[in-house]
């Protein structure tokens, strides 16, 4: 009985398995490649975050210094002699003309809130008012008080106080007041010089936008998106969110150490992504580009092979064949040595079978010789054996 050859379902053919093992070889690489891309978008994004903190903190580091001279410029006007000697319209001079240095309109309370002096407006009787949260909060401190956004619904403007307390030796007089322009900060947010696609915001304590790099005008006043108010309760920090305009970035924040402001950077995920997806969108050419390759190569070498095996196959089925029509030379070494093998077999067993031929042929005539010398004898022979 023919034995079975055991793998005969699960045979297949050379091109395929060739096939078969570029996948094998390139299929990891390609993981490989793609693990590279992936640590190197998150390496990507850290960099952006520390970027994007870095400009926080510079932005912040900018605007607390500004805040921080105008301060300085309140606390000298709050040692004018005109002042501490009640000369008020003196001071209304002197007053105007820091608004004049500072762009910043600055007005003079008692302890009752009546307004004695305004730099935005002639000198003249005081004005009955009263002391806003902050100019009270300046007033118990001894350190300057920074509003967070307050509306002026009679301008209808918004607007920041920066307020410092006034003293005559021990006793405190009233409150010096800034009135800064959100429009002011603008200016600090533009000057950083972000990159294009990026956003800059300050927000004050009660989560209000105070100035925005872009589009200041639609979203001063409005409520900073959940996400911003949400993560940016500490010192400073990153993380991943969403503009209030609905875009989605990779920000960082730093808050400031005047006042209860964060400033926020925010940088747009798709600029920061992009590279990934450029990168993704090669590795997938590449291997695709790889597997036509591979698949060229296979179909190649592996007709090349399958034709030489066939060769050998075509050999071993017609082994009296072999000597007189040897193989054709094919470019695989081990083909040429087994059908050199075949072909040395053939003409091996075709001398042991020529010369079996003639050992038969010789016996054939000696029996024939014996036989006609038996029949023409008269000599018998006896054939005698021990027992």
């Amino acid at each position: 009985m023919e034995a079975a050859w055991p793998f005969r379902k699960r045979q297949i053919s050379t091109p395929l398995q060739l096939f078969i093992l570029c996948i094998a070889v390139l299929l990891p690489l390609l993981a490989f490649a793609g693990i590279l891309a992936s640590r190197y978008a998150q390496s990507e994004r850290q960099q952006y975050y520390g970027v994007a903190l870095d400009s926080a903190r510079q932005i912040n580091n900018a605007i607390d210094l500004d805040i921080n001279g105008k301060v300085r410029a309140l606390e000298i006007l709050a040692l004018s002699r005109a002042l501490a000697a009640g000369e008020f319209a003196a001071f209304h001079e002197q007053t105007m003309r820091a608004e004049a240095i500072l762009g910043a309109e600055i007005t003079y309370k008692d302890l009752a809130g009546n307004e004695l002096v305004n730099s935005g407006r002639e000198f003249g009787p005081a004005a009955a008012g009263s002391l806003t949260a902050y100019e009270s909060a300046a007033i118990d401190s001894s350190r300057a008080m920074v509003s967070d956004l307050q509306d002026d619904p009679a301008r209808g403007e918004s607007f920041l106080a920066v307020s410092v307390r006034v003293s005559r030796g021990e006793e405190v007089t009233g409150v010096l007041s800034l009135r800064l322009r959100p429009t002011t900060l603008v200016g600090l947010l533009q000057g950083a010089e972000l990159p294009g696609a990026w956003t800059a915001a300050v927000v004050d304590g009660q989560g209000r936008i105070v100035a925005r790099s872009k589009d200041h005008d639609r979203y001063v006043g409005v409520t900073a998106s959940q996400d911003l108010r949400d993560n940016t309760t500490g010192r400073e920090g990153v993380w991943r969110g969403t503009t209030i305009d609905g875009q989605p970035v990779l920000s960082a924040f730093a808050r400031s150490a005047l006042a209860d402001w964060r400033v926020a950077v925010g940088v747009p995920v798709a600029a920061v992504e992009e590279p990934l997806r450029q990168t993704l969108l090669w590795l997938l050419v590449l291997g695709l580009v790889g597997l036509l390759a591979s698949a060229a190569v296979a179909v190649v070498f592996g007709s090349a092979i399958s034709r030489a095996m066939g060769i050998l196959a075509r050999l071993a089925a017609d082994p009296e064949n072999a000597d007189r029509h040897p193989p054709p030379a094919t470019a695989l070494r081990e083909v040429n040595a087994v059908g050199s093998a075949l072909v040395q077999s053939a003409r091996t067993l075709r001398e042991q079978s020529e010369a079996r031929d003639e050992a038969e042929a010789a016996l054939a005539a000696s029996k024939q010789r014996l036989e006609r010398i038996l029949a023409t004898s008269p000599v018998g022979i006896i054939e005698v054996t021990e027992n």
